[in-house]
């Protein structure tokens, strides 16, 4: 079998889960991600953080608008024609430390002590393979 094929089957063991908590919050991984990125970088730019997502600055506002929205995040412009200011709202980080909890509950499931040997194995492979290449695209 493809390890690209094996993957992508296991994948949804993991994606499954992870899409009902952010469902329940009214999120999904796009937008979990960027008020993540949000809230470990305040003031980010909207150009770096649709670089960062890979996806147009147009798509960028269209998701932090709604992220403003649900009153998760805030834009300020500090004066006339400055790039907007985005900061995470006390509602936002509330919901991030809830989903921290929801999140890690469901990594323990899976990769957690009770899990197989290969699941804990597969679960640190990935969480590698993943930092390696978020560090190394800031390069």
């Amino acid at each position: 079998m493809s390890t690209s094929i094996a993957l992508s089957v296991i994948a949804s063991q993991a994606q499954q889960p992870v899409d009902a908590v952010l469902r329940r919050h009214g999120l999904n991984l796009r937008k979990y991600g960027a008020l993540r990125h949000i809230s470990a970088s305040p003031g980010v730019s909207f150009s770096e953080l649709a670089r960062r997502f890979d996806i147009t600055v147009q798509s960028m506002h269209t998701l932090v608008a709604a992220l403003i929205t649900a009153d998760l995040l805030e834009s300020a412009i500090p004066n006339p024609g400055e790039a907007a200011e985005l900061s995470i709202t006390e509602a936002g980080r509330s919901l991030l430390a809830q989903l921290a909890t929801d999140i890690a509950a469901i990594d323990a499931e899976l990769f957690g002590e009770a899990a197989s040997p290969e699941w804990r194995a597969l679960g640190e492979a990935v969480t590698r393979v993943t930092m390696a290449e978020l560090y190394s695209s800031r390069d």
